[in-house]
């Protein structure tokens, strides 16, 4: 693993310095450490580790991250950035092997990329160490093309070409105006999940639980409606607004499972006095703040659950849903008690308010299906 270390700070360049002095500095993002030409780090000490692809924008929203206040109890370092190929197969491997050495180190990494295919060097870890996945996406388009090459608009083809990779895989906010109904025909095949922009805004904490179990989130900022983020050359006038993809992110901070969260596609070009960086700033605070209260959740004690019983009787089958709830983080989660391998679903305070009405909700349907 020391060899890995070794190698993997050849893969980076010099990382981003912010040239302001705080009076409160240790109390701001600017006061995270390097690893950058410091390999002796130990990256055990850390929670959290930023990693740049595209040294100017990623740099931008850097100045604009740093300034930000830390939120406490949380760890982060700074790798730099990647000294990007021009060949995308060595920048997958780059990554592959960068998320290898954090992973096992027990550091999630916070990626700032130029391209969404980047994520490809994540799913290829994954598929080294032959382990499936749980992902979700946060994207108005669906990246699929049939017989293209894999490219940021394509490079859900990955999967046609790599089956069985993921357990689920999931895309938030997608728009119907601007996606191939062939398309996504073809990603219902491919058993990715795919929600329109519509029903994730009328309903947006329902799709927490869906964040719970994901190992790997994404977000491409052309999600964001234009006006709170321009910097990108797919934007659209509809979208998420700024509070939605900050609360979004939230619940990627808080799932049990994370390994990496991804911002792609910000370009500092199309950007309209750095609004779209200042944004995506945000988008990384909420993230590492969501990740800081859960490890001081998960120090807390059972005094901050409260738990609820309810008999069913369907199908000429008896059972006994138990569900509990998180005061800390407001989180809910149902099991099946009289089942032989107990299973601890996420759900949501809807799912247990159709519950005490003998109804069951269809989360709680799809999940008793999978049992």
């Amino acid at each position: 693993m020391d060899e890995l270390k070794t190698k993997i700070s050849h893969y980076l360049s010099e990382p981003y310095l912010l040239k302001e002095n705080f009076s409160d500095f240790e109390e701001r993002m600017a006061s995270v450490p390097f690893f950058y030409e410091n390999i002796n780090v130990e990256l055990n000490n850390f929670d959290i580790a930023i990693l740049g692809i595209d040294n100017k924008n990623a740099d931008n929203i850097r100045k604009h991250l740093f300034r930000l206040y830390k939120p406490q109890n949380i760890k982060i370092i700074d790798l730099g950035n990647l000294i990007a190929d021009d060949n995308p197969e060595i920048n997958f491997l780059k990554i592959s092997e960068i998320f290898k050495l954090l992973d096992s180190n027990d550091v999630k990494l916070v990626l700032l990329s130029d391209n969404e295919q980047n994520n490809i060097g994540l799913y290829q870890f994954f598929q080294k160490e032959q382990v499936k996945f749980d992902a979700l996406n946060i994207d108005s388009y669906v990246d699929f093309q049939s017989n293209e090459n894999i490219t940021s608009t394509s490079y859900l083809n990955y999967f046609q070409k790599n089956e069985n990779l993921f357990s689920n895989f999931t895309i938030l906010g997608y728009q119907k105006y601007i996606v191939n109904s062939k398309v996504l025909k073809t990603v219902e095949e491919m058993d990715i999940k795919a929600f329109r922009l519509s029903q994730v805004i009328s309903e947006i904490s329902e799709f927490e639980p869906i964040f719970r179990n994901s190992h790997l989130v994404s977000v491409d900022i052309s999600a964001v409606k234009a006006s709170d983020a321009p910097a990108n050359e797919k934007n659209s006038p509809n979208g998420f607004d700024a509070n939605q993809i900050c609360l979004l992110s939230y619940f990627a901070g808080l799932s049990d499972n994370i390994k990496s969260f991804a911002l792609h596609e910000i370009s500092q070009k199309f950007d309209v006095n750095d609004i779209t960086a200042k944004l995506g700033a945000q988008i990384l605070w909420h993230f590492i703040d969501a990740f800081s209260t859960k490890i001081d959740v998960d120090k807390q004690s059972n005094k901050n659950y409260r738990v609820y019983f309810i008999m069913f009787s369907e199908n000429d089958s008896d059972f006994e849903l138990k569900f509990s709830h998180c005061l800390n983080t407001n989180r809910w989660w149902v099991e099946v008690i009289n089942l032989e391998n107990n299973k601890l679903w996420p759900c949501t305070n809807m799912d247990y308010e159709q519950a005490k009405i003998k109804k069951l909700s269809p989360r709680l349907r799809s999940y008793l299906s999978n049992k």
